[in-house]
């Protein structure tokens, strides 16, 4: 006989012992006493179900959140350039710095991208070249 098994039919016996003894010294409401009976013998036999089942079944590694909150521990990967991530968080601290320091350099990484952008662009046909 498993634990499980042992358990259930220790508590089992426990309520029926409980029940037998009421139904013994009471004089009414034997009704109410089956229905009392029947509820935790169920849960009982419910309890060593879900156990059994909890038994068999692999454990997982941790829950969502534990995960969720070991994710938001670990601290996210540099990206690229120190001195670039340096102004990128110094300008959300000052708008100045941005305006000064930071747009340059935007402005930079932006060009070639802008001038591909223009050269594939079709021109108006009613407008002459200058």
């Amino acid at each position: 006989m498993t634990g499980i098994t042992a358990r259930a039919v220790k508590v089992g016996l426990a309520v029926s012992a409980a029940a037998g003894i009421v139904a013994l010294t009471s004089s009414g409401g034997h009704v109410l006493l089956l229905d009392v009976y029947l509820l935790c013998m169920g849960g009982v036999l419910l309890l060593a179900l879900v156990r059994t089942t909890r038994a068999q079944a692999p454990a997982p590694r941790g829950s969502l959140f534990d995960r969720a909150v070991a994710a938001m521990r670990r601290r996210p990967p540099d990206s690229g350039d120190p001195a670039l991530v340096r102004e990128l968080e110094l300008s959300t601290y000052n708008a100045f710095h941005l305006h000064a320091r930071l747009r340059p350099v935007f402005r930079d990484i932006a060009a070639p991208s802008a001038a591909r952008t223009l050269r594939s662009r079709p021109r108006p046909r009613g407008r002459s070249r200058a």
